[in-house]
């Protein structure tokens, strides 16, 4: 998941906030999956510092893929 995280860490400060999460997606997105991203990007930021870490990243990675299931 490294190689992951480092594309949406555009800035290499090793920490990926909403708007480089998002820009991966800019084009794609409805505005409802939009939406949906923005509040799962806050709920997955355990520290509630506004960016994940690469900790919380694969915290959200396996969270995302227990909802695929």
């Amino acid at each position: 998941l490294e190689g992951v995280f480092k594309r949406y860490d555009k800035n290499s400060d090793k920490t990926v906030v909403l708007e480089e999460f998002l820009a991966l997606h800019q084009g794609d997105l409805t505005e409802q999956a939009r939406r949906f991203w923005q509040e799962f990007f806050v709920s997955q930021d355990r520290n509630k510092d506004g960016k994940w870490h690469f900790e919380e990243f694969v915290g959200a990675v396996r969270a995302y893929n227990q909802r695929q299931r």
